[in-house]
């Protein structure tokens, strides 16, 4: 099911129960080329797993916008996120990684991080901190919408550099039919879990026992 409130979409997802129970969980996410996706596009992985889970109400948000809203505890849960960069981590919960994802350093041609320096132009997705990289890496960030458009402003030599999560370059690339820009592949700049957050409360503490268990069973499958 789909529904529209204030200008955000949201999926209803329905399945086989985990367990038995009559709680309804939001869960906010924000669209990932080919991972988590909105239709029409084709359901990602991410997409599936979460059609696993029993009684969930997915809406979608850009970043940034879960960033201000979160705090208002009208949503329950955050995923893909970790506690890694969030304020006030004591008040939340995480579940088990459903993954790891990592993000680098992609350029046009090959380049080291060091070559970089406060004046290089990089080009990062709005709402994402990548682990606090304006703070080890001096540069002009240039904020974006989507990892398209990131992908799009390097290409056209807009900026020097972008910093995207792997997964998120290679879809946009994909559905752009752009080639894969240069990174090093044992260097990345960021490891983020790839978890559920969620307020720490004895109602959303019975959700993640829910959620580690689907997730260790999705393990075992795939």
């Amino acid at each position: 099911m789909k529904y529209e409130m204030f200008g955000i979409v949201l999926f209803a997802f329905t399945s086989a129960p985990l367990a038995q129970t009559n709680e309804r969980y939001t869960v906010v996410v924000s669209e990932i080329a080919n991972m988590l996706t909105q239709p029409p596009a084709p359901e990602g992985t991410y997409n599936r797993f979460l059609s696993t889970l029993d009684n969930i109400e997915v809406v979608f948000m850009p970043p940034a916008r879960v960033a201000i809203e979160f705090p208002k505890n009208y949503l329950n849960c955050i995923f893909p996120a970790s506690t890694e960069t969030m304020p006030n981590k004591q008040l939340l919960l995480e579940s088990s990684p459903l993954e790891v994802a990592y993000a680098y350093l992609f350029t046009l041609e090959e380049q080291r991080r060091d070559e970089l320096n406060a004046n290089s132009k990089i080009a990062i997705r709005r709402g994402f901190t990548y682990g606090g990289i304006r703070r080890s890496l001096s540069a002009n960030y240039i904020e974006l919408d989507d990892d398209a458009t990131v992908l799009q402003f390097l290409n056209l030599k807009r900026v020097d550099a972008v910093i995207s999560y792997l997964a998120d370059i290679q879809g946009a690339a994909e559905n752009l039919k752009f080639p894969m820009p240069h990174f090093q592949k044992y260097t990345p700049i960021y490891a983020a879990r790839e978890a559920f957050v969620c307020h720490d409360n004895s109602r959303n503490k019975i959700f993640i026992e829910q959620v580690n268990d689907a997730i260790q069973k999705w393990k075992a499958r795939y």
